[in-house]
């Protein structure tokens, strides 16, 4: 005869609204341990907790989205200062590179970037519960713009010497975070699969 536990498995499983099923593979492999765990004798039970995997460490959906908002405040904060010294990025891309191209194509990241920012903003302060799935669409022109400002500290190549390709890198690798992080904390509404949890799991 099955354990009534495995029937609850089995039917959280087959729950027909998404965010009453696992919210990833990894918490049914969870219950699935457990279950073993508690059906073996007690001795072998010892050995198992005992070489069994540590728990993934969980993060709460609503600091997830304060850091998010953090990092999109972050990005207004550097379109408005490129924006509001537009003169200085010009004169700096012409001295250092012999023309304004540079510049502009910052500025116009900045430009653009900012409704693009607010958008992000507003969404995770809302916590709006589609965005998991809308950020699928919008990613790709994130992930362009970021593109374009990972340039920005070429600006800054007469201060920070070897260390703009540092900072570009990580300005590089930002959008690839965010994806990250964002997909994991709405992960019942078109996300992936990790031990960041929704509210309520």
């Amino acid at each position: 005869m099955a354990p009534p536990e495995l029937g609850r498995i089995l039917q959280k499983c087959l729950r027909k609204r998404v965010d009453e099923r696992y919210g990833s593979a990894r918490d049914l492999a969870l219950d699935l341990a457990a279950l073993r765990r508690s059906l073996e004798p007690s001795g072998r039970t010892a050995g198992v907790i005992a070489a069994g995997p540590a728990p993934p460490r969980s993060i709460s959906r609503g600091k997830v989205r304060a850091l998010l908002m953090f990092i999109q405040l972050s990005y207004l904060a550097m379109y408005a200062l490129a924006l509001y010294k537009f003169h200085d990025v010009l004169r700096v891309s012409h001295d250092l590179y012999g023309t304004l191209m540079l510049g502009g194509v910052l500025l116009t990241a900045g430009v653009l970037g900012v409704p693009v920012r607010l958008y992000q903003f507003t969404a995770l302060a809302c916590d709006y519960a589609d965005f998991g799935q809308k950020y699928r669409w919008l990613f790709p022109a994130v992930l362009l713009l970021d593109a374009v400002w990972a340039a920005t500290p070429l600006l800054f190549l007469g201060q920070l010497h070897g260390l703009v390709l540092l900072c570009a890198a990580a300005l590089a690798y930002l959008p690839f975070s965010q994806r990250t992080l964002l997909y994991s904390a709405y992960a019942n509404t078109g996300g992936r699969s990790s031990a960041i949890q929704p509210p309520g799991k």
